[in-house]
């Protein structure tokens, strides 16, 4: 049997109600504002339920009641009543890709059941706990998104804000829920901490990967410098750097509001500078330089010889007296 595509709210109880059949399979349905149960699954094997958006009814989302062979996949099970989906005695059930959150209790509720299986589920701000156990059966919860990359809280008493709380009443051993989906993982290529570049130009490469959510963003920046878009590509070249320590840092954010950082460190070394060589004199100034030199020379010699120069005597002989002035 198979129930697709189908609207289904408004009724006085149960949305659907299936009991003692085999082999269902329930896709791509809204079942909504119902009276009790969205979905109700009673003493049945083998039950398929996809793509389907159960919310607002008055009850739990999903019931299932004393089955097996269970899978639901890729559903969103929100603000319901009571529990989002409850598994009361049903070994064999599997979730996974399913959003459960804003549920006036639990979001998922596992009682007695052997072979439970919660997988890439986000699981968020449901009124009690995200996910609370009752009985020794260990249920598998990891690799779920609970609300904050930290991953949830394990407590007695849930409330209605994230990360999410989950609880065992009989102890942790039967509730497994590390690792958990976090935010996106970054990872820095090159340069390699510490590493020393040689120049003024480096070459940042990354890669990201999403964590429960898609990445919608990715920014890089050097130092303190501002944010720069570099969505959609996985390298980004800063040139013109000063010498000394530099640190570059990503940033990714994905659909959630989740940010995560990744930073490396790194040396630049530049080239020492030798400083420039004289200029050339030109050889008009070397001419006029040796011309004044010369000239400067000459007159040097020239007052030498001045200064070193004696007035002559008026001739005479050394017998004969000077000659008498006329008249005596």
């Amino acid at each position: 049997m198979s129930i697709s595509g189908c609207n289904i709210r408004g009724n006085g109880y149960n949305g659907i109600r299936i009991r003692g059949s085999r082999n269902v399979i329930i896709s791509g349905c809204a079942v909504s504002n119902n009276g009790y149960d969205g979905i109700h699954i009673g003493s049945y094997h083998g039950v398929v339920i996809s793509g389907c958006d159960v919310r607002s009814n008055d009850y739990d989302g999903i019931d299932i009641v004393i089955s097996r062979n269970i899978a639901i996949s890729e559903c969103t099970v929100g603000h319901n009543g009571y529990n989002g989906i409850r598994i009361w005695r049903s070994p064999n059930t599997s979730l996974s890709g399913c959003s459960v959150s804003g549920n006036g209790y639990n979001g998922i509720y596992v009682v007695n059941s052997s072979g439970v299986n919660v997988h890439y589920c986000n699981i968020t701000s449901n009124i009690r706990h995200g996910l609370c156990t009752r009985g020794e059966y260990v249920v598998n919860a990891t690799y779920n998104w609970w609300g904050s990359p930290d991953g949830p809280e394990y407590k007695a008493v849930g409330d209605p804000y994230d990360p999410e709380e989950v609880y065992s009443h009989d102890g942790p051993k039967y509730l497994v829920y590390e690792p958990w989906l976090g935010g996106p993982v970054i990872e820095i290529i090159s340069p390699r901490s510490g590493a020393i570049i040689e120049g003024d130009a480096v070459t940042i490469e990354w890669s990201v990967e999403p964590g429960a959510f898609d990445v919608v963003r990715v920014e890089i920046r050097l130092d303190d410098g501002p944010w720069i878009d570099v969505t959609g590509t996985t390298s980004y070249t800063f040139t013109g750097l000063s010498g000394g320590e530099h640190v570059a840092t990503i940033r990714a954010v994905d659909e959630a509001g989740n940010v995560v950082e990744e930073s490396v460190e790194f040396y630049v070394k530049l080239p020492e500078v030798a400083p420039p060589p004289a200029a050339p004199i030109p050889p008009e100034m070397l001419a006029g330089v040796a011309t004044g030199v010369i000239a400067s020379v000459a007159t040097a010699i020239v007052i030498k010889k001045r200064r070193g120069s004696t007035v002559p005597a008026p001739p005479h002989t050394a017998c004969a007296p000077p000659s008498a002035p006329a008249g005596t």
